[in-house]
């Protein structure tokens, strides 16, 4: 490709805002952005919240403290969220054992909560499914789409994850992650260890 083509596509993508895929809450059509929108420093504080889980047990950050904390935002009828969750399940069951919980805050409608119970059901979830159907906490966290994830270390900041999907340490990962495989496990270890 010429230097002249490459800039003008460079050009195009600062005009439009082209980034990563990414399917924001009000419509569930891809839409694209910035890996970078919204800048949350590492070791800030971490909002807390309180929601239920599938249970209706109170679960809030708070709570987790003393743990590293993966905090995913997701919908079911986000299909990189949809994908993605095998692959944490994976991860989860790899690392709970190790001071590790993993934190699913879904999205849905509250009238879709019986989809949501189904689908961790019929996918054996494993960990933590929160359900947050009017996006307040998401709010909290400036989400703008999902999937969107965080880490918290054990006293609630956020951590800056070294993402081999990236190649740099990040604390918003936006999109969806390969998170079972090799390269994510031992950059979660890894977090684990310094967060202890």
């Amino acid at each position: 490709m010429s230097y002249k083509a490459v800039r003008v596509l460079a050009m195009i993508a600062v005009f439009t805002g082209i980034g990563l895929i990414f399917v924001p809450f009000s419509d569930p059509q891809p839409v694209l952005r910035t890996q970078t929108d919204k800048f949350i420093a590492p070791e800030s504080n971490v909002p807390n919240f309180s929601l239920s889980d599938l249970s209706d047990q109170t679960v809030s950050l708070k709570s987790l403290q003393g743990k590293t904390v993966l905090i995913n935002f997701w919908a079911t009828w986000c299909a990189p969220c949809v994908a993605e969750m095998p692959a944490m399940e994976n991860l989860y069951n790899k690392l709970k054992q190790d001071n590790f919980e993993i934190v699913a805050i879904s999205v849905d409608s509250k009238s879709a909560r019986s989809n949501l119970e189904k689908f961790v059901k019929d996918k054996n979830i494993s960990f933590t499914i929160l359900h947050d159907p009017s996006g307040e906490v998401g709010q909290k966290f400036g989400v703008e789409g999902i999937p969107e994830s965080f880490f918290v270390d054990t006293r609630g900041r956020f951590i800056a994850f070294p993402d081999p999907v990236l190649g740099a340490a990040t604390v918003r990962l936006v999109s969806d992650r390969p998170w079972d495989s090799e390269d994510f496990i031992a950059s979660v270890r890894n977090v684990i260890e310094a967060s202890e």
